[in-house]
């Protein structure tokens, strides 16, 4: 019984979910046919109850279930499938005469013609989510059309921003990648380092060395001395540890604004939390885990950098809960992923960061085990970025060979020497 009742709440949140970000859509759909903000609103609540029955007034049932040809829902009262009876008898409290309307040509039980226009969109709207929920099926079964590209690309350039964003562009107004962090990512493929050579790197840099030694000191457990020379901070907390301190550092200032202060912490829990897994199932991996874990979400500083009106557009469809990927990809053609990819190949990293930062969404696309261990990092850590998928979870732990169980176990804090480096927000 347990199980069961669990499995109905989940249904009916991720019914919830897709409702609201079927609202989302059309709303967007909606201001660019120009439709008035009376009938928006109306949209948004035809769109938010468009999968609850319950919504749908006895007579509607009754005319539902005779056009399946089924027996109507036990316990609904005798009604007549005319349609002399006033609409006001039939109205449920929680959904207004207009809002009844829209949902009674959604579901092809007649309605007003003036209802049909958003009746159309919030249809549009409802295919396009579904094509997003159904996207893992489609990367497994290429030849699966049921939600029509053609249908979703004219929905697609509907909410495609206009003009569009070109990231060519905006990627001139990031600052260039420190030359100490080119420095500090060859010294991680280097697992032999000797503290000199770490230490002279470090020394290159003053901000560096004070983060080294911060680092040190924030390690420190009870009343000591505190550490003030380099060497024995890096003694101190192992060459490992400043070596990911060194490279985390090294990058920490490009998330210096407000905005991105909060993406930079959750990159840091990521980055230790992708390489616990890694421990866990491919050891070999950890450091490059880990190293991928600190700039999956790179191609977010670069949308942080669009254009103000593709940035309201933006969050406007985060506030109405569509996650952050989906988002993107909505207005930009491309999300994150793809577009911290594209940054990282510029920057020279290893082709294995790259395309697992790629589809990190989606890891089902790649033969890439980096990949399943950056999207189990996104589950552990409670991000929501994109849509919840069974599938693709369970696709990612049978990669790693990973049970449910153990995923629950894994260590998602960050360590002390670098806690130093997250920003307070």
């Amino acid at each position: 019984m347990k199980q069961a009742s669990s499995l109905k709440q989940r249904f009916a949140s991720a019914t919830e979910q897709h409702c609201r970000r079927v609202s989302a859509w059309a709303i967007e759909l909606a201001k660019s046919w120009n439709i008035s903000e009376s009938d928006q609103i109306t949209l948004v609540e035809a769109a938010l109850h468009h999968h609850n029955w319950t919504a749908l007034p006895p007579r509607s049932l009754q005319r539902l279930a005779h056009d399946l040809r089924i027996e109507p829902p036990v316990g609904l009262p005798e009604i007549s499938l005319s349609f002399e009876k006033p609409r006001e008898a039939d109205a449920i409290e929680t959904v207004s005469m207009r809002a009844q309307e829209v949902l009674d040509v959604f579901h092809n039980l007649g309605g007003s013609p003036s209802a049909r226009r958003l009746a159309e969109i919030l249809d549009l709207s409802n295919i396009f989510d579904e094509s997003l929920e159904y996207e893992y099926f489609r990367s497994v079964v290429p030849d699966d059309d049921r939600y029509g590209d053609e249908i979703c690309a004219q929905i697609q350039s509907r909410l495609v921003l206009v003009p569009a964003v070109d990231f060519s562009v905006v990627k001139q107004s990031l600052p260039v990648f420190p030359t100490v962090a080119r420095q500090a990512l060859r010294a991680t493929q280097n697992p032999n380092i000797h503290i000199e050579d770490l230490a002279g790197i470090i020394r290159s840099d003053q901000v560096l060395a004070a983060h080294i030694i911060d680092a040190a000191n924030t390690a420190m457990i009870g009343p000591q001395e505190r550490i003030k020379d380099l060497r024995h901070a890096i003694v101190h907390i192992g060459t490992l540890a400043a070596m990911r301190v060194l490279v985390a550092a090294s990058i920490r200032d490009l998330f210096v604004s407000q905005s991105l202060r909060q993406i930079w912490n959750h990159s840091l829990v990521s980055a230790e939390t992708a390489s616990n897994i890694a421990l866990l199932t491919v050891p070999e991996a950890k450091e490059e885990a880990f190293l991928a874990g600190l700039v999956c979400d790179m191609g977010r500083l670069l949308i942080s950098l669009a254009p103000t009106y593709a940035l309201i557009r933006l969050e406007r469809l985060l506030q109405n809960e569509c996650p952050t990927a989906l988002a993107e990809k909505a207005l930009f053609r491309q999300d994150h992923a793809q577009l911290g990819a594209e940054l990282l190949k510029e920057w020279r990293f290893h082709d294995s960061i790259s395309e697992a930062v790629l589809w990190h969404h989606a890891p089902e696309r790649t033969a890439s085990k980096l990949a399943s261990i950056l999207y189990l990092t996104e589950q552990a850590t409670g991000s929501c970025e994109d849509l919840p998928s069974i599938a693709r979870f369970h696709y990612a732990c049978q990669a790693l060979d990973i049970s449910h169980e153990q995923l629950s176990q894994i260590n998602t804090r960050i360590s002390a020497p670098l806690s130093a480096l997250a920003f307070a927000v």
